[in-house]
């Protein structure tokens, strides 16, 4: 496992959003190029793992498509769902929510997400996140790294949900509070790290009544958040 993952989940996410505001910005259409990964790598100065994680994850989220060969590349989606769902985001977001709006709406997704990821974790996901909840351990002291971190950890939860429609919505959420400059101090406490850990930890084991208890104590850190719905189809 790469020793770089936190800080290149981080660089991937702040590409993704400079090729959202492209799109934004020259009011891209559906199947309207945006280039090569190449000369994308060449246009912002990012390694290429780098553009291949960014481009990923905006491949995930229905705003991007690859296509190979002659004239081939990178493009808007044309599938009109994919597309009216970026447009639905982007204004959402350029509509200025509250932040405490944010952290509401987070809080209620938190549950489903978890559980969805919780059911969906391998052994290299499960690497990745204890990865990136060792570089919070050691940004003890460090409230800038540990938010940092922090958003990289959620967002890399996030990715290993099957259900495309809530990740969308939760890595937006995600994108509005890092953008707004939301704090997150509370993840360089020793409380802080313990609950990530322990969200981490049940996430990867797969215990639905541990997973929980460890969603419930951070969100009484981060958010108020409702209790999982004991009906909810348990882990397998």
């Amino acid at each position: 496992m790469r020793g770089d993952v936190p800080s290149r989940l981080y660089a991937a996410e702040e590409l993704a959003l400079r090729l959202e505001q492209q799109i934004l910005d020259q009011a891209l259409g559906p199947g309207d190029r945006l280039g090569t990964k190449a000369e994308i790598r060449a246009r912002f100065g990012y390694s290429g793992a780098t553009v291949n994680e960014a481009l990923i994850l905006l491949e995930t989220r229905g705003m991007l498509e690859a296509r190979p060969g002659p004239g081939g590349g990178i493009f808007t989606a044309s599938s009109a769902s994919g597309v009216r769902l970026d447009r639905l985001l982007r204004d959402f977001r350029a509509g200025g929510p509250s932040l405490a709006e944010c952290r509401a709406v987070r809080g209620a997704l938190e549950p489903s997400l978890c559980l969805e990821a919780a059911r969906r974790c391998e052994r290299a996901d499960a690497a990745e996140l204890r990865e990136i909840l060792a570089a919070l351990r050691a940004s003890a002291g460090d409230p800038n790294g540990a938010a940092r971190l922090t958003w990289a950890l959620h967002r890399r939860i996030a990715e290993i949900s099957a259900n495309g429609l809530l990740r969308t919505l939760y890595l937006a959420l995600l994108h509005c509070l890092e953008e707004e400059g939301a704090a997150a101090a509370a993840a360089a406490a020793p409380a802080g790290v313990a609950a990530h850990a322990e969200l981490v930890e049940a996430l990867i084991a797969g215990e639905r009544g541990r997973l929980r208890s460890a969603v419930e104590r951070h969100a009484a850190l981060c958010f108020q958040c409702p209790e999982l719905d004991s009906n909810q189809r348990p882990i397998p």
